[in-house]
């Protein structure tokens, strides 16, 4: 929910970068939680990263600076699914990977539930969208969410065979695609996706 409110307000390839505060959270609790062990290497990684997320975040109005309201949302998202990552590996050895992937998956839909029954306006918004959906759309969505899906599978199969905290920091790589995919869509679909690709607002999200 912290996710699609941030995505509704910024673009998705700055939402990609902020989402690089995810390892910084799952290193800590991996730390606290896990006795990960934290390096000088990693400390002065926390440090860059921490201080991109916030560069690529600050909104200039009337001669000040500010950190958008984006930044503050990604952050609650990314500290609840750090707070799954570290819980997933800390139960990984008690069962089979596919068995704990069903389970995380149940959550995910009796999240979605709770959502729906106990917050009217979830479940106004859901009925009335419900009404409307052409087959296209929901063609789509079905296509968006199993793409989604894979890729949780990836990443949780990936947490079940090393530290968790190296493989978000390895998901590092997710802001260039947002950059390279913003890119092309803004160029060749700008009527239904548009970005800032000028070349400040490219050297901006690159550094």
């Amino acid at each position: 929910a912290f996710y699609f409110r941030a995505l509704s307000n910024e673009e998705s390839s700055r939402i990609m970068i902020l989402f690089q505060t995810q390892p910084l959270i799952t290193l800590m609790l991996a730390y606290l939680f896990l006795k990960d062990t934290i390096n000088q290497y990693q400390l002065l990684g926390f440090i860059f990263i921490l201080g991109a997320t916030i560069g690529i975040s600050l909104d200039k109005q009337k001669a000040k600076f500010r950190l958008s309201r984006a930044f503050f949302l990604i952050l609650l998202a990314t500290l609840f699914w750090a707070v799954a990552a570290v819980v997933f590996k800390f139960v990984v050895d008690s069962s089979s990977f596919i068995k704990l992937i069903s389970y995380e998956s149940l959550g995910m839909a009796l999240g979605g539930l709770i959502l729906y029954i106990f917050f009217s306006s979830f479940r106004k918004a859901f009925r009335k969208t419900q009404k409307n959906l052409r087959k296209i759309i929901l063609a789509v969505i079905l296509t968006n969410e199993g793409i989604f899906l894979i890729g949780r599978f990836f990443n949780y199969l990936a947490i079940s065979l090393g530290p968790v905290a190296l493989v978000n920091v390895v998901g590092g790589a997710q802001p260039f695609f947002g950059i390279l995919f913003g890119y092309i869509l803004t160029l060749y679909a700008p009527k239904i996706f548009k970005e800032n690709i000028s070349r400040e607002g490219l050297t901006k999200k690159i550094s």
